[in-house]
């Protein structure tokens, strides 16, 4: 695999916000040993993702973009409901890459041109 090159399917990546400091990277297993989540509602949380990230790809592709990752905050309820706290696909929480250019640039070892809200491009 290449810097830059596409993964053939969705990757999940779970992470947690500790009271103090950065999100901090964290294992199904440990999620679960830490009872921050229930095996169903870990299940639930990686389906709700895969499918906003599908959605998500859909939409940017009908637009010239690629959704290269992004990031979704979910939570849950005192009844164990679990909902989405925060934004989805912005700027803020998402990456996107020009589709027009992607595989010339990437071809060339270039870097693609980026969206998001740290890019130099846009």
């Amino acid at each position: 695999m290449r810097k830059n090159e596409r993964f053939t399917a969705p990757i999940i990546t779970p992470s947690t916000k500790p009271d103090v400091g950065h999100d901090e990277n964290i294992s199904k297993d440990d999620i679960l040993a830490r009872g921050l989540a229930t095996s169903a509602v870990l299940e639930r949380a990686e389906d709700y993702a895969l499918r906003m990230f599908a959605h998500g790809q859909k939409i940017a592709g009908a637009r010239g973009l690629i959704l290269v990752d992004t990031k979704y905050e979910m939570g849950v309820t005192a009844d164990q409901e679990l909902i989405v706290i925060d934004e989805v696909h912005t700027p803020d929480s998402s990456r996107y890459w020009l589709r027009e250019t992607y595989d010339d640039r990437v071809a060339n070892g270039l870097e693609p041109e980026s969206l998001d809200k740290d890019s130099s491009d846009g």
